[in-house]
């Protein structure tokens, strides 16, 4: 079966959590994006992340641990190459997956607002002193 009668571009979406349920790989290399949430949303989901150093989300990722980072955002033959090996893979690909599912755990909304709220209260502290 060739791999192209497995992806699909679905446009936009509100319920974007049905996506991740019925996907095995998230794929997002970009020229750049700042922190992009779908990487953090797509392991939460328990999905490999394939993306690329311009991601800022990507400096998450431990290469081949919880995600794959490919060399630049139009390595298409590293992306083809990863998508075949994890498609023959299955196993390593879950145990990515369950990777990136952990890492996520690790900045949950509740953690990162507290710590958020911690650092301004400490910029705030400083300022006035």
């Amino acid at each position: 079966m060739k791999i192209i009668s497995q992806i699909f571009f679905t446009g936009i979406s509100k319920n974007v959590s049905e996506f991740y349920a019925m996907a095995d790989v998230f794929v997002f290399p970009s020229v750049f994006d700042a922190f992009a949430m779908v990487i953090l949303e797509a392991m939460a989901s328990g999905l490999p992340v394939i993306t690329c150093p311009t991601v800022g989300a990507s400096e998450l990722i431990e290469n081949k641990k919880d995600g794959i980072i490919l060399r630049s955002y139009d390595d298409v033959s590293g992306l083809v190459d990863n998508l075949k090996f994890l498609s023959q893979n299955t196993d390593i690909l879950k145990k990515i997956g369950k990777n990136a599912r952990l890492k996520a755990e690790k900045y949950s909304w509740d953690r990162i607002s507290k710590e958020t709220f911690e650092l301004l209260v400490d910029v705030c502290k400083n300022k006035i002193n």
